[in-house]
């Protein structure tokens, strides 16, 4: 897998998401105020393996790795997806997926500190406050293409990849998602039973110049995180922070 810029990576998520949901949806998820997200964990041993849900649906559950896309021939259906996978192995990060034929129809993505290969943690960890041991991850941007959503094939696959992580001997998951995020809200907390964390508050940032992300979620840390009920909340770039989100 060739190595992608990520500027040239978030152009073409941006150009793709404005194509499929206009100009009106993209303002909407890049500017906002005092935005409320939660932060979650999961005790990993109460996951399941959800394989009566992908066989009535055709797919299979794997997990990817960049040597993957060559010997099965997987590809993505958006361009962008897969620039962000490459992105994403090259910092050290894993994935599980469902894949029907050789396109991958849903991804989820996970950080873990003994699999970084050298990545000294996630960006967002910074400006969630969170340290993670060698027994946790971090998991995020689970996305599904349009036609398969509603079919309870999110959640399926957020339970399988935990499933999967505490095969491998984690104990925790941490994640996070925006509260106005009903899917989100739905499959996290209702479906799959993460327990709440603690609650946080985040505000977008008027940008001089698009900045790298990593550098970016680290600044948001240094400039405090807000916990529900205190005054001050994290400022983000609203185009990156919109970009981490999709």
């Amino acid at each position: 897998m060739v190595p992608v810029k990520p500027v040239h990576m978030r152009a073409v998520q941006i150009y793709e998401f404005i194509r499929s949901n206009g100009w009106n949806a993209f303002f909407k998820e890049v500017l906002y105020w005092n935005r409320k997200a939660t932060v979650v964990e999961k005790d990993l041993s109460e996951a399941r393996f959800r394989e009566e849900i992908f066989r009535d649906a055709n797919v299979e559950f794997v997990e990817l790795h960049p040597e993957t896309f060559s010997k099965r021939k997987i590809v993505y259906g958006l361009k962008n997806r897969y620039l962000k996978a490459v992105h994403y192995f090259g910092r050290g990060c894993g994935c599980h997926a469902l894949v029907r034929g050789n396109e991958v129809i849903g991804d989820a993505w996970y950080y873990a500190p003994r699999e970084s290969n050298g990545l000294s943690d996630h960006a967002d960890l910074h400006w969630l406050g969170i340290t993670l041991g060698l027994d946790s991850v971090y998991s995020f941007d689970i996305y599904f293409v349009p036609a398969e959503r509603g079919k309870n094939l999110s959640a399926a696959l957020q339970s399988s990849s935990m499933y999967a992580l505490h095969q491998k001997g984690y104990k925790k998951a941490i994640a996070y998602y925006w509260n106005d995020n009903i899917p989100a809200v739905w499959n996290t907390r209702v479906i799959n039973r993460w327990k709440e964390r603690k609650a946080i508050a985040a505000s977008c940032q008027q940008p001089s110049a698009l900045r790298g992300v990593e550098s970016e979620s680290r600044n948001d840390s240094s400039g405090g995180r807000k916990e529900e009920g205190s005054s001050s909340g994290v400022r983000r770039h609203p185009v990156l922070s919109w970009y981490r989100r999709h």
